[in-house]
């Protein structure tokens, strides 16, 4: 239990606000359920805010400021992986219940990816700027993840109903899937965590 919910020192020392995490070993109860709603929040927001956005893939947007939020109040080795996992119990509760139509499933899948590879990439030096470009990395990756799954689904013409044919312009789709997941990892990475510059000016106050 202890391994895997250890206190990220760096996430710990950069995070904008004061969170649950300390320096104890094990995980609370109040965190993890913290994690499980910011996940259960990503998923509402995934199937409640429709933004009309002509970019493919803009939906990351959405959820990847609860996931970094999880990240700074509760930095953990795997707290990105249990926000995560409130978002694919949220998406399972909200599609039982017929609530906004569901979450759509690239935009899952994106939410789903999001919190391990964020957990597996921040395990490194995430001393100074590599905080905010492995944010940027992870956003990349788990959009990437979310257009492989759209693609699959164009492929077996399951296209959702009314919208443009996702084959007719895929290259283009695919850049933009990379480009809004890379801003949606750098600017929750801003938004929850202080930048190099601001956290030395902290330290030498």
């Amino acid at each position: 239990m202890a391994a895997w919910t250890t206190v990220n020192a760096e996430l710990l020392g950069a995070r904008r606000w004061r969170g649950f995490a300390s320096s104890a070993a094990r995980a609370s109860a109040a965190e993890v359920a913290w994690l499980l709603a910011l996940g259960g929040l990503a998923s509402c927001l995934l199937a409640l805010v429709h933004v009309r956005v002509p970019l493919p893939g803009h939906v990351i947007l959405l959820a990847a400021l609860p996931v970094a939020a999880g990240l700074a109040t509760v930095p953990r080795s795997t707290s990105g992986t249990i926000v995560s996992a409130g978002g694919g119990i949220g998406a399972l509760l909200l599609a039982a219940g017929g609530v906004g139509g569901g979450v759509q499933s690239a935009a899952l899948v994106g939410l789903l990816v999001l919190g391990p590879v964020l957990d597996l990439m921040l395990r490194g030096n995430v001393v100074g700027w590599r905080l905010y470009a492995k944010f940027l990395a992870a956003g990349g990756v788990a959009n990437l993840a979310a257009f492989a799954v759209r693609l699959l689904l164009a492929l077996a013409q399951m296209d959702p109903p009314g919208s443009r044919p996702f084959l007719s312009f895929w290259p283009a789709a695919l850049a933009s899937f990379l480009a809004c997941g890379a801003v949606a990892g750098l600017l929750s990475a801003a938004v929850c965590f202080r930048p190099p510059m601001a956290r030395s000016r902290s330290t030498a106050s």
